[in-house]
């Protein structure tokens, strides 16, 4: 069980490394998500305008990422 803690936390320590150099990729790509979700922005609020009772995939998928940002 000892060895198999290690190859875990090795593990855990390679994907967090990953991460970090994924990090600055990764922002560059939300810099420009942030347009369309400018624009999905814009479309949800007509759509709550004409009805905000029942939730799209898409304002899940909003709510989600409003939560995240």
């Amino acid at each position: 069980s000892f060895a198999i803690r290690i190859t875990k936390d090795f593990l855990l320590l390679n994907y967090l490394l990953v991460l970090l150099m994924y990090q600055r990729y990764l922002i560059r790509a939300t810099l420009q998500y942030s347009r369309l979700w400018n624009i999905i922005d814009r479309l949800l609020f007509l759509g709550a305008l004409k009805d905000s009772s029942v939730p799209t995939p898409i304002s899940i998928l909003y709510s989600f990422h409003s939560i995240h940002s």
